[in-house]
Order: C-alpha cells, then sequence, then structure tokens
C-alpha cells in the first residue's frame, strides 16, 4: 500500500511539472490575440483591479499596458489621450518580443501582490509570499537554456524578466 501511495504521489507531481512545462513552452510560441489574452491573465490574477490602456507595437516588440481600475475618471481619460508615462501605481505592462511572426513572453511588471500568483501557478509551486522575497533560489526557473526570474524593481514593484 505504501508504495502504491508513493507512485501515485510522484505520478501526481510529475503531471503537474509537467503541466507547467506546456505553459511555459506557450510562452514562446504566441500569435497576437493569445500575447493580450496572457497579459489581462497576468493582471487578473492579483488583488488589484486592472482596465486596459493601450497597446504599442513595432517591428521587434508588443506591450500591453493596464491602468488601474480605481483611479478617477479625468486621470484615466488623460492617460489614455496622451498615452504618458504612467505615475507609480498607475499603470503596469506586458513586454513581449517578435520573431518569425511569433510573440514571445517577454517580461511583466507590476506590484509585488499582484503578480506572486503567476509566479506561485506556473513558475514556483512551493512559493510562499513571505519566504520569496529572502531566497534567491525561489526567484529563478530554468527550462533549457531559457532562465525566468521573479526580481525586484523599485519597490513596491516586482518583474518576471525572461533571460
Amino acid at each position: 500500500m505504501k508504495k502504491l501511495l508513493l507512485i501515485a504521489t510522484l505520478l501526481f507531481t510529475f503531471i503537474l511539472q509537467a503541466q507547467d512545462r506546456e505553459y511555459i513552452a506557450k510562452l514562446n510560441s504566441l500569435d497576437k490575440n493569445s500575447a493580450v489574452a496572457i497579459a489581462q491573465e497576468y493582471v487578473s490574477a492579483g488583488s488589484s483591479q486592472w482596465e486596459p490602456l493601450y497597446e504599442k507595437e513595432n517591428d521587434k516588440s508588443f506591450s500591453v499596458y493596464f491602468i488601474n481600475a480605481s483611479l478617477s475618471p479625468e486621470r484615466k481619460a488623460m492617460l489614455k489621450s496622451e498615452q504618458r508615462q504612467c505615475e507609480s501605481g498607475e499603470c503596469c505592462s506586458v513586454r513581449f518580443t517578435k520573431y518569425n511572426g511569433l510573440y514571445k513572453f517577454d517580461y511583466v511588471l507590476m506590484q509585488y501582490k499582484d503578480l506572486f500568483p503567476i509566479w506561485k501557478k506556473y513558475f514556483s509551486a512551493n512559493a510562499t509570499p513571505e519566504d520569496l522575497p529572502d531566497n534567491l533560489k525561489m526567484q529563478e526557473y530554468k527550462e533549457g537554456y531559457t532562465v525566468y526570474k521573479f526580481k525586484p524593481e523599485e519597490p513596491p514593484y516586482w518583474s518576471i524578466d525572461k533571460f
């Protein structure tokens, strides 16, 4: 019975790991609609509420910007109309690189409390919000030659960055 339980546990762990790898592999071969869907998933994972602000695209990159839903209607209108630089906490962004017609996840910048759920769900299931800031090993995920890092930026922001 113990052997059966051990085999079932190992098999379940392997299946969970395979799902993460499948998701991470998908991050390197997105179409534009899938890239926007990934960006929307990221901003909806945390406790803050975000609204689409605008998209920027050129030959090499594609970025999706979101605005904090708690801002006044006047401030939202100004940021939307002028596509200006947002102040701290007003906006967040998800960036993709473009290569051979595909969009590849590159970078996301958000507040720690909003970005941590994505890191835990896809990159480090054992991470805890309390331990992660002090545990460098938990802040890195390697898949082949690609490294994803969950790293602090200017407080209170953190990023997931692909190297």
